[in-house]
């Protein structure tokens, strides 16, 4: 077993640490195979918890203009104390597929250019969630409440108007970024300046050493109280709907993808949705809205679906049985599938019922 030589961090010139900062140093560790544990110490007046560490290791040739080549990552997710007398992280996790991964999440934000009368930045705190896939492809979520102690560059502590800038930082388990919550908040401000507010343009994320990166348009205001979730993940809906037709001569199907569809039937009749939500690792939001008279308005009627296994699948059917109509003119439904991890990928199914006295009209004329 071999060890380094100690490295104090001020030769990489952190003069100065922040809760929640990222320490970055490097070795020049000639012939290393496996890294199994880091090793710290404090010298003078400090106290520090070290969350959790990670190390790649590099490898080349020898040749000037070779790029260096990722041999090995290493993640330490155990925190530790750090004391005047020498104490060992040790490296749990060797894979990047491990349970026990550790490695960076880069967020990059473009903050919009100046409006007419206010500044698009924000001072205010930034709280993000982050939703990510583990090891075992389960959906989990971390929590920052304040993303400002993130960002890199000395004495960057709020986002610029008309800035690029990055957040990174440590993160355990994370194998796929999912999505993305950003809320600017206030802390002690009342009255017209408490509502906190950030105008981004795009958000830019990457997971890990050589992880691909992953932009998305936001082009919007984000105020506090109404987190902006920013997905990058691609989810896709296709929603099936199977009914009883005259006019088909029995069975009438519908199919669309990513899409809505409409259609008609009559009184006393039950229509079968069969929703498939594909890439997601969430549930769907499914709703039932009953259209009031000729108004805009809607009420709530979900209570008319009932949800049931479909034989032979681990999918499930929606059976949509809405009350007979003899109210003499026709009732309109809205049947809405959305993901809950992306509410805008959706289909919303907007049924026709007519009423049983105008089908009897029409059929005695």
């Amino acid at each position: 077993e071999v060890y380094s030589a100690y490295r104090y961090i001020t030769d990489d010139l952190y003069t100065k640490i922040s809760a929640g900062e990222l320490l970055e140093l490097t070795f020049e560790q000639p012939y290393v195979k496996e890294v199994t544990g880091i090793r710290l110490v404090k010298a003078g007046n400090l106290y520090a918890t070290v969350e959790s560490a990670a190390v790649a290791n590099y490898s080349r040739s020898g040749a000037d203009d070779e790029q260096p080549v990722l041999a090995g990552w290493f993640s330490f997710p155990d925190s530790l104390s750090v004391g005047t007398t020498p104490t060992t992280m040790s490296a749990k996790g060797t894979e990047l597929a491990s349970p026990n991964v550790v490695q960076p999440l880069s967020v990059t934000f473009e903050t919009s250019a100046a409006g007419g009368y206010t500044e698009s930045g924000t001072e205010s705190p930034v709280r993000m969630t982050v939703c990510y896939e583990d090891a075992y492809g389960d959906g989990k979520t971390q929590i920052i409440d304040d993303i400002r102690p993130y960002i890199v560059g000395r004495d960057q502590h709020a986002f610029l108007t008309g800035q690029k800038q990055e957040i990174r930082l440590l993160t355990g388990g994370m194998q796929k970024v999912r999505y993305i919550d950003l809320e600017p908040y206030s802390i002690g401000v009342t009255g017209n300046d408490a509502l906190a507010g950030w105008s981004l343009d795009t958000v830019t994320v990457k997971l890990g050493e050589n992880g691909s990166l992953l932009s998305r348009s936001v082009g919007e205001r984000i105020y506090e109280g109404t987190p902006k979730r920013i997905n990058f993940q691609n989810l896709t809906m296709m929603l099936s709907a199977y009914y009883d037709s005259e006019a088909a001569g029995g069975t009438d199907t519908r199919t669309v993808v990513d899409k809505d569809m409409d259609f008609t039937v009559a009184s006393n009749t039950a229509v079968t949705f069969r929703p498939v939500l594909t890439g997601s690792i969430s549930d769907l939001n499914v709703t039932v809205q009953r259209k009031v008279g000729d108004t805009s308005e809607t009420v709530d009627v979900t209570g008319v679906l009932t949800k049931q296994a479909i034989k032979g699948s681990d999918r499930f059917e929606y059976i949509f049985t809405p009350d007979r109509n003899f109210s003499g003119q026709n009732v309109v439904y809205y049947v809405t599938f959305a993901s809950q991890e992306n509410p805008a990928v959706s289909c919303k199914a907007t049924v026709t019922v007519q009423s049983e006295d105008s089908v009897s009209d029409n059929a005695a004329q």
